[in-house]
């Protein structure tokens, strides 16, 4: 069903004894592939190979025993993994992939329970599993993962992640579903860590040879150390390996009786794998404590985890960021750190309010034409605040340089109504701010407009009294670099500003006409008008 010209694995798990492995393993089937015996019993029918793609009994693989397109293999308590290509091509065909199959776990000749006179597998039940829906997915031409979230699955154990990398010359091996027959298993070794693959990126060394023979069906077969620990899944094959399960020339010259129907061939060669043990751990801590992440990390009222889930680029963000792990486990005690951290703050909110008042100059109070250099970042916003009660706000900040306080008083006044006139009038006396924040430099307001993944703007969900505040404050911001536009003096300081800072010196009215452009379509897209003047 899914040829590749690869084969791939994802790196990741350990189990605590290797004779527990093949219950972990499963083999994709499709609902049509098992048969009711009496919905009453606790066993159900599973069809052979033959009768599957309606293949003529005068056949030589007629009698196999199952007909499988991939392998899955147990995760967690209820998450299983496997390759993307095997549940669809993309993301809205992976999406529907459950409605129409299930998941057999133990097919393995020494777990069967019997045959039936007309050689169909006898199983139980419960060794079949139904899966709920999709939680990750990363199709074939990117990293070919996808795991997948099932319940009543408690009784299947799972298998544990191996956190180390494999080396060449490691031993390893692999229980699969090569095409036609049950679990398999192979044994060889890493024969290279580091290959190049076009379809993703080769600068993360994600890939790797093993010479063990695979076949059509192996395809998320999962890849253990020597100790019995995960490293990857299977993704693709390298053709031509001689020592094979099944004569892949005598399968593609097999005869169907029926036409139309799933053809029974296969890609056959040396392994290729993702090492990627990382990523799958951190995908698998990620989705089990799903709950608390958003609570500690990704401001769940701000974002739509399942957006986020299904961009690709997640998975290759958690294996970069080990500690996410960590986040998770202390999101675990979230409620506890937070009233810690509360506590902390207002001690040291109480301490450093005393210390303020205790050393503040008495000339701050009264005069403004202090050296604002020489205060302290609290005593530079009260003059700041002071100069504008007085109206003399244009005075104190033109001959003020410090960038970093007046950023982060124009990032504390973005978020409040109350001191909208004193935003306006920092946008205006220091538009080059606002300009800084708009071309990149790191301005806390403009980047809270947006939500950036792998340089991907998603426009944050706002409540209607967000958008009346992000309304004026935009407003400000488009009036600031209209103000900047028509007084080239404020360019010029800007351009050296730049300099100084090690940024590219590129601010032109053509910039800023760029600048404005883009914040109108922030207003289009939040509150739906475009008639601005």
């Amino acid at each position: 069903m899914f040829k590749r010209a690869f084969l791939f694995l994802f790196i990741s798990f350990s189990v605590l004894a290797n004779e527990g492995i093949p219950r972990s393993i499963g083999a994709l089937i499709t609902n049509d592939d098992l048969v009711e015996i009496d919905v009453k019993s606790d066993q159900i029918k599973l069809l052979r190979i033959g009768k599957i793609p309606n293949m003529c009994q005068t056949e030589e693989f007629y009698n196999l025993d199952v007909y499988t397109d991939c392998t899955f293999f147990k995760i967690s308590s209820n998450l299983v993994a496997t390759a993307g290509h095997c549940i669809g091509r993309n993301f809205e065909e992976a999406k529907s992939f459950c409605q129409n199959h299930k998941i057999v776990f133990g097919l393995k000749s020494d777990l069967i329970l019997k045959k039936d006179e007309q050689g169909d597998l006898i199983i139980n039940r419960e060794q079949v599993i139904a899966c709920d829906e999709l939680a990750y997915f990363s199709p074939y031409h990117e990293f070919d993962t996808a795991i997948l979230k099932v319940s009543n699955a408690e009784h299947i154990p799972s298998l544990e992640i191996e956190r180390k990398d494999p080396r060449v010359s490691d031993k390893v091996f692999k229980y699969g579903h090569s095409r036609g027959v049950l679990q398999k298993y192979s044994s060889g070794e890493v024969v290279n860590k580091v290959i190049t693959y076009p379809v993703a990126s080769s600068e993360l060394n994600i890939f790797m040879h093993t010479n063990l023979n695979v076949f059509s069906g192996d395809s998320g077969s999962p890849l253990f150390s020597e100790e019995g620990k995960i490293i990857g899944h299977l993704s693709g094959a390298i053709l031509g390996h001689s020592d094979t399960y099944l004569r892949k020339r005598d399968l593609m010259d097999t005869h169907f009786c029926e036409e139309d129907k799933r053809y029974l061939d296969g890609d056959i060669g040396y392994s290729t794998y993702v090492k990627s043990n990382t990523a799958l751990l951190g995908a698998k801590n990620f989705l089990e404590n799903r709950d608390l992440v958003e609570r500690f990390i990704l401001k769940p009222n701000r974002v739509d985890l399942n957006s986020l889930l299904a961009i690709d680029e997640n998975l290759n963000f958690i294996s970069q960021k080990g500690h996410l792990i960590d986040l998770v486990n202390k999101a675990k005690d979230f409620d506890r750190i937070r009233a810690e951290v509360i506590q902390i703050t207002q001690k040291r909110r109480t301490i450093l309010n005393q210390l303020e008042t205790r050393f503040i100059p008495p000339e701050v109070e009264t005069d403004l034409s202090v050296d604002i250099d020489s205060l302290s970042r609290p005593n530079r916003r009260r003059l700041l605040e002071r100069a504008l009660t007085e109206g003399r706000i244009q005075e104190v900040l033109l001959k003020y340089d410090g960038e970093t306080e007046l950023f982060y008083l124009l990032s504390e006044l973005y978020r409040t109504k109350d001191n909208l006139e004193l935003f306006k009038e920092i946008v205006k006396s220091r538009p080059h701010l606002i300009l800084r924040g708009v071309l990149g430099f790191g301005f806390t307001p403009i980047d809270e407009i947006h939500l950036y993944i792998d340089k991907k703007p998603m426009l944050l969900t706002l409540n209607e009294e967000e958008k009346m505040d992000y309304y004026e404050h935009l407003l400000a911001i488009i009036e600031g670099l209209k103000y900047l536009k028509e007084n080239t003096s404020h360019i010029e300081e800007l351009k050296r500003l730049a300099r100084d800072n090690g940024h590219p010196d590129y601010v032109s009215a053509t910039s800023l006409d760029w600048s404005i452009f883009w914040i109108y379509q922030d207003f289009i897209k939040i509150y739906g008008i475009n008639d601005l003047e």
